[in-house]
C-alpha cells in the first residue's frame, strides 16, 4: 500500500487495515519492521531512524511502550520501560561504548543526575549532567581523635535450662510428574475438527536466538504436519519458567485455514520445563483469533501441547 502522504506499506492485513508482521517505510526514510494493529506499531517491532539510531522493543498505538531499548548511532544504548514514546518515571540503564554501564534518571536520552556507575566490575556513585560526568571536589577528611574506651560490666547470667521439644515428623511433599521427553515430539488438541489431533510432525524447529535487546535472548519454535502448522515466539527467554504468549507470539494455520494468532486480551501460555542445551522441553496451550483480531469470529484453541526439540543457537 503506497499511502498519499509517502509512506509505503508492505504485509498482513486484517478489514483493510494492516495487522499483523509488516514493513513501513515512511517518506522521512525511517523504517519499521515488526507488527502492526491498526495500521500502527503494535506488538514487538523495530524502528531503524533516517538519523541512524534505532528502537527494538515493545509498541502500542505507534509509539514505544513497554520493554526496549534505544541504540544511538554513536553505539551508546538505553535500556528503560517505556511509555507512549518516553522513558517510564524510576532508573533506566544506560550503557556507554566504551562499556560503562550508568543507572539512574535521564533527560533528553543521556545520563543527566545522580546514579551508580559501574566500570569493569566495580560499582560507584557517580553523577552526570546533560550526558557528561560531574567530578565532584573530595574535601580534606578531619583525623579522627579516639576516644578512650569505657570500661565494660559484665553481669553475671544464670543459665536456664533448655527445654526439650519433640523431634518434628518430615512431611515429604510429593512433586507433580514434569513433562519432558529424551526424543524430539511434539502432540497437541485443537478444535478445528472435532477430536482435532496435530498428526505426524514433518518438521520441528526450535531456535534461541542472542535478540536485538542485547541482554536477552528470544525462543523461537515452528512445527508442521501433513494439516497443520504452529509457531511460537518468546521475546525474552530465560530458559525454564512460564511465558506468556500475547499478541501474535503464537500462530496456528489448519489446512486452507487462513492464519490465527493469539491476542493481548487472551494471552496464551508457554512453560519450558527443561533447557539442558541439548532439548527443550515445553507445554503450551493457546486460543487463536484470526490475523489475532478478537471481533473477526470465532477462535480455534489449541490444548494439551507438547514439544520436545534440539535447540539450535544463533
Amino acid at each position: 500500500m503506497s499511502y498519499a502522504n509517502g509512506n509505503v506499506y508492505k504485509g498482513e492485513w486484517s478489514v483493510n487495515k494492516a495487522r499483523g508482521e509488516g514493513v513501513m517505510r515512511y517518506k522521512n526514510k525511517d523504517i519499521y519492521k515488526g507488527l502492526f494493529k491498526n495500521s500502527v506499531p503494535g506488538g514487538q517491532g523495530k524502528m531503524i531512524y533516517a538519523n541512524g539510531d534505532r528502537y527494538v522493543g515493545n509498541w502500542v498505538d505507534g509509539l514505544p511502550s513497554g520493554k526496549g531499548v534505544y541504540h544511538l548511532k554513536n553505539g551508546d544504548k538505553v535500556f528503560a520501560n517505556w511509555k507512549a514514546g518516553a522513558i517510564e518515571k524510576g532508573a533506566a540503564k544506560y550503557r556507554f561504548a566504551s562499556g560503562i554501564e550508568y543507572k539512574g534518571s535521564l533527560r533528553k536520552l543521556v545520563p543527566n543526575g545522580k546514579g551508580t556507575c559501574v566500570e569493569k566490575g566495580k560499582s560507584s556513585s557517580c553523577q552526570y549532567r546533560n550526558g557528561k560526568v560531574v567530578i565532584a571536589k573530595v574535601a580534606a577528611k578531619p583525623k579522627p581523635v579516639a576516644a578512650k574506651p569505657k570500661p565494660v560490666q559484665i553481669a553475671k547470667v544464670e543459665a536456664k535450662p533448655r527445654p526439650v521439644l519433640p523431634k518434628p515428623v518430615a512431611v515429604v511433599p510429593s512433586k507433580p510428574k514434569v513433562y519432558m521427553s529424551n526424543k524430539e515430539e511434539v502432540s497437541l488438541r485443537h478444535d478445528w475438527v472435532e477430536s482435532g489431533v496435530f498428526g505426524k510432525p514433518t518438521e520441528i524447529q526450535c531456535k534461541v536466538i542472542d535478540d536485538d535487546l542485547d541482554d536477552t535472548k528470544s525462543l523461537q519454535i515452528s512445527v508442521k504436519s501433513s494439516d497443520m502448522s504452529v509457531r511460537m515466539k518468546v521475546s525474552d527467554y530465560r530458559g525454564v519458567g512460564e511465558y506468556a504468549l500475547p499478541f501474535y507470539s503464537a500462530r496456528a494455520k489448519y489446512k486452507a485455514v487462513g492464519g490465527y494468532a493469539t491476542t493481548d486480551e487472551k494471552p496464551g501460555k508457554l512453560v519450558v520445563t527443561r533447557d539442558n542445551g541439548k532439548l527443550i522441553s515445553a507445554t503450551f496451550s493457546f486460543e487463536s483469533y484470526p490475523n489475532g483480531n478478537v471481533s473477526l469470529g470465532k477462535p480455534h484453541k489449541i490444548k494439551g501441547g507438547r514439544i520436545t526439540a534440539k535447540p539450535v543457537y544463533e
